[in-house]
């Protein structure tokens, strides 16, 4: 087998393996196996076809970088006798052979058949599983087959039925979710199957949280705890709470609970104010924490004020002194919606302490009467909420909660809820046509129920009248200035009325649209004077056509713009057209080719992004056209950073440059980092330089470690700050300071040591060398002026005489040397000791030298002619030293030793 690397590659070692998984052990790019050593690697039995392929690997620095790998070769191995193949030593079992088949061709004929592969579900996530289903042809009965990817790597031998995770199918793949997995697979039976067509799997990435808030208005001193709830199919996982302005929870708990002063301060906010919260889970995948889809966003109210627990001196039934070790800590109230119709329903949550468990609590309304006996978790209709209260919409319900527990609890703090009218406003106007100088009265008639109220008219290009009476009489001049158009026109006007409810003011829907159209007294061409635009004479019959509405482009993100062109008809010349959305609101007055920005839209319609905003035009020439057709514009969130590092490989005290690099379109932004094991960087920087000590510490980990690193960043809408989508993620390899010990031997004189550093290093520097496991140096000394030529490190030398060596040795009992440094500028910077490096085959040649010449007549040691000691040097390869002693006498006192096989321990024994 012959693995032929690049011609561009000088040298390399290569490997070979089968797909059954086995693997040659030894890395020549040229190798000869027999027919059993195949088998035997590939542990499979004859007749075989054995698919065999290779990588190689080249040296940069101290890593050895493996290649892409080759094509699949095959190798028929056939018995000696090509006989039917044995099942004895086979690792999956065979069936036996149609005995109608009298040669080998023919078995090879029934094994060309293909097996079908089945995979269900088809989707999946990394926690759910997959059912792979390699079905073999009904002659061939199989229960192993083998499973591989379109990505590579060898095969998988599997049960033909088998169920895997997703976590497993990515670890398998050395993918992560989301992902698609291609498979294929193949049976063995007297040779290697044809694959069968490939299936593909996705693997998506698990579902998002829900993220609740209780309760979800507090003041600065009260409490509200945050519940980010992973889907059930999570066992078990971390959770994480960010702010939209940028702040995070630095611990990893699902439940968290915040006094209004810590929220404020992590969202570098100030009372009163709206905290918009999210969070995500990350789950176990390997040695990876792979985070989940962000939850949808939830607001926290925080007062600057707290509000008084009521007092339960009118309570409509009497109250027992309570036992003082009991039932002192009052529920909690919680009203959600806050805001309902007579039609629409609230829930009330009484919360009772974690120490107290019930299943029903009192309701009480300020308004008096007595307590009422509910479930704690109760929901009421906004007639039910009227009735009990004796009161009519628009109305707003204060309501407390106690429970009773020994005695009565305190009384929770007061929830309001505003039960509206659903009932609108009906507009009249008479007459609806008049001049400039005659007059039309408006009567905003609100519902017989309502009996004190206040009336607001407005017109659809968004003026308003200043006071709040429900009849209003405007000559046509009043209400053109009002409108801001000019005769000929139709002003189209609405209302809608306001009702007191405490101390805030309710607005009741919005009556139906009412035209009045105003024309010059003379009824003639109307002036141009006061007009907002150009009027040329009228066609009438020309004024009813539409405009035509175009976006472009209608896919935007909130930095971009699009433009807006109300296309008039041809008869007509605008310059100003009015826009209005489909969502409501007073229709706004533009050029007739107008750009806005995303930002702008979703302010305008009041919508944050992402979202779709319906617009539509029309113009105004004697009366009002007809709307054009609605037009979308799509607000996408804004495009995902690039990050990028440099260098991607580090040692814990050289340093990586993160940058996360925001679109060109986003000017102003604020960058977060943070990496799949949970960690985050606290500041705000875009461009953020950390050592490799302190990433492993954000990370949580320790050397050597690859550490992902993904990004997003934050762009201002208004006065929130919006997160953009995360970027893909970069991995940074952390290596250990561990440098290397090297030594070069002058037999009976001294030895050389060399401690060479794996990465930089200070002028300062400083190396310590150790024999066996002292606490101590034996030797402390500087880093030398210049790199090793050879391989480019830094170094230090240490010399020790062989007296010095072989007392210390003694002394220790130990036969061993190491060695560490530490970068003199830094504070705890000792890199951990080098691998101990074995000095025993040294100090036997000193001491065979030693004892040749000072005991030749009272001991020998019997030593083989020509064996040699190999002693690593500082380049990598070795000095040897020949060990042929003067011709010794035997000692009759002493068995002579087998180095070859041992002795040399025993004789170290001995001389210590």
């Amino acid at each position: 087998m012959n693995c032929q690397t690049p011609s561009s590659v000088s040298e390399s070692q290569c490997f070979f393996y089968t797909l059954s998984g086995g693997t040659v052990s030894d890395s020549s790019c040229l190798k000869t196996l027999t027919g059993t050593e195949l088998l035997k690697t590939s542990n499979q039995s004859s007749p075989a076809e054995v698919k065999v392929l290779c990588f190689y690997t080249v040296k940069p620095g101290e890593l050895d970088s493996p290649s892409p790998h080759s094509d699949t070769s095959s190798i028929t191995i056939h018995s000696s006798s090509v006989r039917t193949p044995s099942t004895k030593d086979s690792p999956f079992p065979v069936s036996t052979p149609n005995k109608a088949s009298d040669s080998f061709s023919e078995m090879r004929a029934q094994a060309v058949l293909p097996p079908t592969l089945t995979v269900n579900p088809s989707v999946i996530t990394e926690t759910d599983s997959v059912t792979l289903n390699c079905q073999t042809p009904s002659s061939v009965s199989m229960s192993e087959c083998y499973f591989r990817t379109v990505r590579g790597g060898p095969a998988k031998r599997f049960s033909c039925l088998q169920t895997l995770t997703g976590t497993e199918l990515l670890k398998i793949t050395n993918q992560s979710s989301p992902a698609e997995v291609k498979v294929t697979c193949f049976y063995l039976y007297v040779s290697s199957s044809p694959d069968s067509d490939v299936s593909s799997i996705i693997v998506r990435t698990s579902l998002p949280p829900k993220l609740t808030v209780n309760p979800p208005i507090i003041t600065e001193t009260e409490s509200v705890t945050m519940n980010c709830q992973t889907p059930s199919s999570v066992s078990e996982s971390q959770c994480f709470f960010y702010t939209l302005s940028g702040g995070t929870v630095s611990d990893s708990s699902c439940l968290k609970t915040l006094t209004g002063t810590e929220l404020l301060k992590m969202a570098k906010q100030s009372s009163p104010a709206e905290v918009k919260v999210l969070c995500f889970y990350t789950v176990k995948l390997g040695e990876l924490d792979s985070p989940s889809p962000h939850s949808d966003t939830s607001s926290i109210t925080i007062h600057s004020s707290s509000v008084c627990t009521p007092s339960t001196k009118d309570s409509p039934f009497p109250v027992s002194t309570p036992n003082k070790a009991s039932a002192v800590l009052p529920p909690t109230l919680t009203v959600n919606p806050s805001v309902i119709t007579e039609t629409g329903s609230v829930t009330l949550n009484c919360q009772t302490p974690s120490s107290v468990s019930m299943s029903e609590c009192y309701f009480r309304t300020v308004r008096g009467g007595p307590a009422k006996r509910f479930s704690c978790l109760q929901k009421l209709t906004g007639t039910e909420l009227l009735k009990i209260t004796n009161q009519s919409s628009p109305a707003e319900v204060k309501v407390t909660c106690f429970y009773l527990y020994v005695s009565s609890s305190p009384d929770s703090d007061v929830s309001s809820i505003i039960v509206r009218t659903s009932l609108p406003p009906k507009l009249t106007v008479n007459p609806p046509i008049i001049t400039e100088t005659e007059s039309v009265t408006m009567n905003c008639q609100t519902p017989s129920s309502v009996s004190e109220s206040q009336c607001f008219f407005y017109t659809l290009s968004g003026g308003t009248v200043s006071d709040s009476s429900c009849l209003k009489t405007l000559t046509g001049t009043e209400l053109l200035k009002m409108a801001n158009q000019s005769s000929p026109a139709e002003v189209k006007v609405l209302c809608f009325y306001t009702v007191k409810l405490g101390e805030l003011d309710s607005p009741s829907p919005h009556s139906d649209t009412s035209s009045i159209t105003i024309h010059s007294s003379s009824v003639c061409t109307p002036s141009t004077k006061d007009s907002p635009f150009p009027v040329s004479t009228p066609n009438k019959a020309s004024a009813v056509l539409p405009p035509t509405l175009t976006v472009n482009p209608s896919v935007i993100t909130e930095t971009d713009s699009v433009t807006l062109n109300c296309q008039t008809p041809s008869s007509v010349s605008m310059s100003e057209c009015y826009f209005r959305t489909v969502r409501g609101g007073p229709a706004k007055r533009f050029s007739c080719l107008q750009k806005l920005t995303g930002t702008e839209l979703l302010k305008i319609t009041n919508q944050s992004s992402p979202a779709e905003v319906k617009v539509t035009c029309f113009y105004l020439y004697v009366s009002s056209s007809p709307d054009s057709d609605v037009s979308s514009i799509i607000i996408r969130t804004s495009l995902l950073p690039k990050l990028t590092v440099n260098p991607p490989i580090i040692t814990e005290t050289e340093s990586v440059t993160m940058n996360c690099q925001t679109p060109s379109s986003v000017s102003e932004s604020q960058c977060f980092f943070y990496t799949l094991s949970g960690g985050t960087v606290s500041d705000s920087s875009c461009l953020k330089i950390l050592t490799g000590t302190e990433l492993l510490k954000m990370a949580n980990q320790s050397s050597p470690a690859e550490v992902k690193v993904l990004c997003f960043y934050t762009v201002k809408l208004g006065e929130l700050d919006s997160p953009s989508l995360h970027s893909d993620t970069s991995s940074i390899t952390i290596h250990s300071q561990t440098p290397q010990l090297t030594l070069q031997h002058f037999p009976g004189d001294h030895v050389l040591f060399a401690c060479s550093l794996p990465g930089s290093a200070n002028h300062d520097t400083r190396c310590n060398l150790y024999f066996g496991e002292a606490s101590h140096p034996v030797i402390t000394t500087t880093i030398g002026r210049k790199r090793d030529p050879k391989t480019n490190q830094w170094f230090c030398q240490f010399t020790v005489t062989i007296d010095d060596l072989l007392s210390r040795l003694r002394l220790l009992q130990q036969s061993d040397a190491s060695c560490d440094y530490s970068l003199g500028s830094e504070p705890n910077s000792l890199s951990p000791r080098s691998d101990g490096y074995s000095l025993i085959a040294l100090t036997v040649v000193d001491i065979v030298e030693r004892e040749s010449t000072t005991r030749q007549t009272k001991s020998t040691f019997f030593v083989t002619t020509g064996w040699t000691v190999g002693t690593p040097s500082n380049t990598g390869g070795s000095t040897s030293t020949s060990l042929t002693p003067e011709k010794p006498t035997l000692d009759s006192r002493m068995t002579p030793l087998n180095l070859e096989s041992g002795g040399i321990w025993k004789m170290w024994i001995r001389i210590l």
